[in-house]
């Protein structure tokens, strides 16, 4: 059996913070949010693909009015997430040909998303 460091608290449950979802009316590729970030205020960065003409923009976002002429598979999106996972501060999404998938995010020294 592994052993821990028994002055340290063990931790067999972690808490959720909070659970939501972010889709439109498809599947979305079947795939969750394939790239998370978290800035210091605790909102939420997440890209993945996106196969939903309804999948949620916000307005200031850029974002296409649906999928490009003759696509076979989605685009990626990228949202934001305020700490409580309760609103949307941004969401967009970009492509919309074939093959786009979004795995990965980060953001820079300025949590600006990158």
């Amino acid at each position: 059996m592994p052993s821990y460091d028994r002055s340290e608290p063990l931790v067999l449950d972690p808490v959720l913070n909070y659970s939501t979802y972010l889709g439109g009316s498809s599947d979305d590729g079947g795939a969750p949010g394939l790239g998370i970030a978290v800035d210091a205020t605790g909102n939420a960065y997440v890209a993945g693909p996106r196969f939903s003409s309804d999948f949620p923009t916000t307005p200031n976002g850029l974002s296409q009015s649906a999928p490009a002429s003759g696509a076979t598979s989605g685009a990626v999106f990228v949202t934001e997430m305020n700490p409580a996972g309760t609103a949307e501060l941004y969401s967009t999404y970009l492509g919309g040909g074939t093959g786009e998938l979004g795995v990965a995010l980060a953001l820079d020294q300025a949590e600006r998303f990158m």
